[in-house]
């Protein structure tokens, strides 16, 4: 520090500082790294029976989390979100003058927010902050002798879905609820269901505390720009599946959250008398006027339990909570626990055991033949596992319908695509908000169940074209010539050789000697805002063609490529089956392509039971297969492709790998992924 002194003399100017203690003391002041944890003890405050006192009532229980409001404030301080973030409520509409929702602060709920904190004269000119709070009691994290935790995660609605979606410091982790246990005694007895309930609550108060102040009167904060503004926060939105959201709301089991529906007519038969939204008045009003009993028969509440958000202003548990829960309620519900078992039930009463049995297998047998796909899980087994679990669920509906058609009448096969098309956008909804089990995934950092495709690629931020482009360096052990490539691939040289010259636009056909370089994969990149993406909406997959996938055998993806850039969907591509990517140096430039066999639409339609457009692949007057040769620019993103079973039965030993090459007829799987669905 002396030298730099001495440095600057000559300047006539100074170190920045005084010595190196003066330094340390500002390196000290500097926030950064994680929000350090905290604890505090909670425990049974209620009145105690005077013999045999239950032993949860003396026990103590530890509650961990981190401060939320500097969690919060290293949100709005983080450069990385200056540019996608929102101050100020708006709403949107296309050029048709139609509505668009997509972000937290372009809905209504966020302006009438707003409009409730101007009536404060004090609060002119401070920026909302609401507050997104999530948990997934499926993902339990740590269990103790007496307790069990799962995680609380935080984020807010400033920050622009596409960011929250593509950067995980967005959602933090800020606490860990607990479940406390006891003796199989006292596990229904009443006053540890009210105190488990309670203390959940409690719990949610107490973590959330710090926020408090700051719900009524401004703070100031430094954001991601540079600039300071003042801020005043409030509760937004909790998300979480159905049985928490009853242990939330403080209602029966088999009620609605949101409504006074009776719980035995959720459809509102009662047209006379329009059913009112549950809130935190009415449910005082309830309490006020009625007994316990009346509460709980005739209101599905559970009066005796005090709700969080009873301790913070403007916060309705009521309006934070979100409908349907997309996992128990669309997808395992609607999909496994009526339609999939509906299909085993009809079996078995309109045929024998036997013979429902062995369509069962067959069933079981055509899902494990479905070929890999980026990112969709695989059933070597079939719809043969004991415990479902949400993901199961949603990789089973992407590869079901084609499984039973055929087994099943065709108006039982057209109830599926209704419930995986409102799965898909229902998923679509929720990918665009917070998910916490996805959160979760993210928060591990890799740790996943299920034998699912990691090839799926990546979230890509900014804004690029899309594109597809081979990897920098060509695979190692694969052909080097027209003529090894030919012959790695069991296709006729001329063949070959004839697609290259049509490639090259008619001008002289290169030597069969001429090097070549292999690609085992492609990688395209694309705009999809409702699959896992960047910032701008960019995400990227792997688009495989090798001829060893995982020590197992070959595995060729097929590919939407593009024929017309004028039109849109599936007017404008067409489908074809990757043999090969490759490239070749030809008149002092580099060539990238890829070997594809065509594939035709059967109709221009979709098909009217299944919803999906059937394709089969080309072949010439010869029996040979229908090749070309195109750029690797006029690949789009992979296709799944499911054969077209029919009513015949599937050989037991078809592996998944052969599929492409063991049917006649594919339907193009637009439930694969968001994209597909768009596109399909």
């Amino acid at each position: 520090m002396d030298l730099w002194g001495v440095l600057l003399t000559k300047h006539h100017d100074h170190p920045p500082f005084a010595n190196h203690t003066d330094m340390y003391k500002t390196i000290d002041t500097i926030r950064a790294g994680e929000v350090p944890w905290e604890s505090f003890m909670m425990s049974y405050k209620g009145p105690r029976p005077a013999h045999d006192v239950p032993p949860w009532m003396d026990q103590t229980y530890d509650v961990w989390f981190c401060d939320p409001q500097t969690i919060i404030k290293n949100m709005l301080g983080n450069p990385d979100f200056k540019d996608s973030m929102d101050y100020t409520p708006y709403r949107e509409f296309d050029v048709l003058g139609s509505r668009r929702w997509e972000d937290m602060f372009s809905g209504d709920w966020a302006w009438d927010q707003v409009d409730e904190i101007a009536k404060d004269p004090a609060a002119a000119g401070c920026t909302f902050v609401p507050v997104i709070l999530g948990s997934d009691k499926t993902t339990m994290s740590v269990a103790t002798s007496h307790t069990e935790y799962y995680p609380l995660y935080l984020s807010i609605g400033n920050v622009r879905n596409t960011v929250r979606r593509a950067h995980q410091n967005v959602v933090a982790l800020v606490g860990f609820l607990l479940i406390p246990k006891t003796n199989q005694r006292y596990m229904s007895d009443p006053d540890f269901q009210h105190f488990h309930r309670q203390l959940y609550h409690s719990s949610l108060s107490c973590i959330l505390r710090s926020l408090k102040s700051g719900m009524t009167n401004c703070e100031v904060v430094r954001f991601g720009d540079g600039y300071f503004q003042r801020v005043m926060y409030g509760l937004g939105a909790y998300i979480a599946d159905y049985p928490e959201q009853v242990l939330l709301t403080c209602i029966v089991q088999g009620w609605c959250p949101k409504c006074l529906t009776f719980r035995d007519d959720l459809n509102g038969s009662d047209t006379e008398h329009p059913v009112l939204p549950r809130c935190k008045e009415h449910n005082e009003f309830v309490i006020d006027e009625l007994d316990l009993g009346t509460w709980w028969d005739n209101y599905g509440i559970i009066g005796n339990t005090i709700p969080f958000t009873n301790n913070y202003p403007r916060a309705d548990i009521h309006e934070m909570i979100f409908l349907p829960d997309i996992l128990h309620q669309l997808v395992k519900g609607t999909f496994k626990d009526h339609l999939v078992e509906w299909v085993v039930l009809y079996l078995h009463k309109v045929h024998s055991k036997d013979c429902a049995l062995q369509i069962l297998d067959d069933i079981d047998r055509r899902i494990a033949a479905v070929a890999p796909f980026a990112g969709l899980q695989r059933f070597p087994n079939g719809r043969g596992f004991k415990q479902w679990t949400g993901d199961d669920s949603k990789a089973l509906m992407k590869v079901y319908i084609p499984a039973i058609e055929g087994h099943v009448p065709r108006d039982v096969v057209r109830t599926f695509p209704t419930a995986n098309a409102l799965a898909q956008l229902t998923g679509l909804f929720q990918t665009l908000a917070v998910d916490p089990a996805t959160i979760s995934h993210l928060h591990t950092r890799g740790l996943n169940g299920g034998s699912v495709e990691e090839e799926s690629g990546s979230a890509i931020d900014g804004q690029v074209d899309a594109k597809v482009r081979l990897p920098r360096s060509p695979a190692r052990g694969r052909a080097h010539s027209l003529a090894q490539l030919a012959n790695e691939l069991y296709l006729p040289m001329f063949d070959l050789l004839y697609q290259v010259r049509c490639f090259l636009q008619e001008q002289l056909s290169p030597s069969p000697d001429v090097d070549i370089f292999i690609y085992n994969l492609a990688i395209a990149t694309f705009c999809a805002p409702s699959n896992i993406c960047g910032t701008a909406g960019m995400t990227s997959e792997r688009i495989q063609s090798t001829l060893n996938w995982r020590n197992e055998a070959a595995r060729h993806d097929c590919v939407f490529v593009s024929t017309n850039s004028e039109v849109s969907s599936m007017l404008g591509m067409e489908v074809a089956w990757v043999l090969a990517f490759f490239g070749f140096d030809y008149q002092s430039k580099y060539y990238r392509c890829a070997l594809i066999h065509w594939f035709s639409q059967v109709r221009d339609v979709q098909d009217e039971d299944t919803g999906m457009y059937i394709v089969a692949p080309d072949y010439n007057d010869d029996g040979t297969s229908l090749l070309a040769v195109v750029p690797i620019n006029s690949l789009v993103c992979a296709a799944h492709l499911i054969p077209f079973y029919g009513d015949k039965f599937i050989p037991e030993g078809l592996k998944h790998y052969s599929s492409y090459n063991n049917f006649f007829g594919f339907y193009i799987n637009r439930y694969a992924d968001h994209h597909s669905f768009e596109i399909a």
